[in-house]
C-alpha cells in the first residue's frame, strides 16, 4: 500500500509538474506603455509703441501718440485675445483713436475683443514667428476746448492697459468670454 501510494504521488507531481510547465508556456507578458503629454503653452507681450512719458503733456488740443499692441509668441497655441483699456481722464476731454480690428464688448469695463472683420473675434493661429496684433488705439487727442481749470483738476491722469489671452480649442468663445472680462476687471 505503501508502494503504491508513492507511485501515486509521483503520478499526481508528474501530472502537477507537466500542466504547470505547459501553462507556463502559454502565457505572455508585455511592458509598459508610457504616453508623456507635452502643456500647451500662449504666451503674450504688450507692448506700448512710441511713448515717451516726458513728452506727453496734456493742454487743449494736444494730439499724444499711444499705441498699445499685443505680440503673440512664436508656438503659442490658437487663442482670442482681449484688451481692457481704463481711463481716469474724463469723458469730453479725452478722445480716442480706436482701431477698427478691435470690438468693443464690455463698455462698462473698456474690454475688446481682437477681430479680422471688426465684428467676428478672431482667432490667432499657433506661428512659428511672433504674430503683433493692430494697436488698440494710435492716439489720444485732448479736445481743444478744454479749460486750464479742467485741466488742473485731473488729478494723476493715467490710462491702463492689459492683456488677455485663452486658448480657443475645445472652448466656446461665450466661455472664453467671460473668463476674460472676469479676469480682466479682477486684475
Amino acid at each position: 500500500m505503501k508502494k503504491g501510494l508513492i507511485v501515486a504521488l509521483l503520478v499526481a507531481l508528474l501530472v502537477a509538474l507537466t500542466f504547470g510547465g505547459t501553462l507556463a508556456w502559454l502565457t505572455d507578458e508585455t511592458g509598459p506603455v508610457v504616453n508623456t503629454f507635452q502643456v500647451g503653452n500662449i504666451s503674450i507681450k504688450l507692448t506700448e509703441l512710441n511713448w515717451d512719458q516726458n513728452e506727453n503733456k496734456i493742454y487743449p488740443g494736444a494730439e499724444i501718440s499711444k499705441e498699445p499692441v499685443v505680440t503673440i509668441e512664436a508656438d503659442s497655441e490658437d487663442c482670442y485675445v482681449f484688451m481692457q483699456c481704463t481711463n481716469s481722464i474724463p469723458d469730453g476731454i479725452a478722445e480716442f483713436d480706436f482701431s477698427s480690428s478691435w470690438k468693443l464688448i464690455d463698455a462698462a469695463n473698456g474690454i475688446y475683443v481682437y477681430t479680422t472683420d471688426g465684428i467676428n473675434p478672431a482667432i490667432i493661429e499657433k506661428s512659428e514667428n511672433d504674430t503683433t496684433l493692430d494697436a488698440l488705439f494710435t492716439k489720444m487727442t485732448i479736445d481743444e476746448n478744454v479749460t486750464r481749470t479742467q485741466i488742473r483738476s485731473l488729478t494723476n491722469p493715467k490710462i491702463t492697459v492689459q492683456a488677455y489671452a485663452q486658448q480657443s480649442a475645445n472652448n466656446s468663445y461665450e466661455a472664453i468670454e467671460a473668463d476674460a472680462i472676469s479676469w480682466l476687471i479682477n486684475n
